[in-house]
């Protein structure tokens, strides 16, 4: 019995460093820090001429991979354009946001 568990800790060992280096090597590959923003759609107590307007530029251009947002101020605050290495927009579900960053959990 005793051989049986001692490979057993052996085996579990072993896929445990496999399963590290693994993910390191996904790490490397996609980036070692990668920057998400999520749009949460605007509440409806929730004005969106106080708070500014986002706009989404890839949106007409490229519609699976949104990489910035501009935020729009209001009364002619100017427009600032933010990057990220992904945008997930208001109607994201939670589960399009966990299949992104499964890999890395």
């Amino acid at each position: 019995m005793k051989g049986s568990f001692a490979d057993l800790r052996t085996n579990l060992m072993r896929n445990e460093q496999i399963r590290k280096i693994q993910q390191q090597q996904i790490l490397h590959l996609k980036g070692n820090m990668r920057v998400f923003c999520r749009v949460k759609p605007i509440l409806v107590n929730m004005s969106m001429f106080d708070s500014g307007i986002i706009g989404f530029p890839q949106l007409a251009t490229d519609s699976d991979q949104h990489m910035s947002l501009e935020l729009h101020m209001p009364r002619g605050g100017g427009v600032t354009v933010y990057n990220f290495d992904q945008v997930f927009l208001p109607s994201s579900l939670q589960k399009d946001l966990f299949e992104e960053i499964k890999p890395f959990v």
